[in-house]
């Protein structure tokens, strides 16, 4: 079974949210913690991601979300996973 556009977006989202909020135990944050969230990933996933800002704001507490190449900023905790054989990678810090 072929899985369609809105389906395959709705699975990586899911696995980015997993993601964040696996970031956010292993940075020791409680839910009322607001954070940034940076990620880097291809310019096709990040155009499905920017589709769920707000989807994915609400379900991790994030206050402010910014798509950009990895940085050597200090994170409280960061991690890097594949999708359908790309990289995505995370970093959050607190506000």
């Amino acid at each position: 079974t072929e899985l369609n556009t809105e389906l395959r977006e709705e699975g990586l989202i899911n696995e980015f949210t997993r993601h964040v909020q696996d970031l956010r135990i292993a940075g020791g944050f409680v839910p009322k913690d607001k954070i940034e969230l940076h990620y880097s990933t291809t310019s096709d996933l990040s155009d499905s991601i920017y589709m769920w800002l707000v989807h994915i704001k609400m379900r991790n507490n994030v206050d402010k979300i910014i798509g950009a190449k990895y940085s050597n900023e200090f994170f409280k905790a960061q991690s890097e996973f594949e999708w359908e054989g790309k990289k995505i990678w995370l970093g959050i810090k607190k506000l």
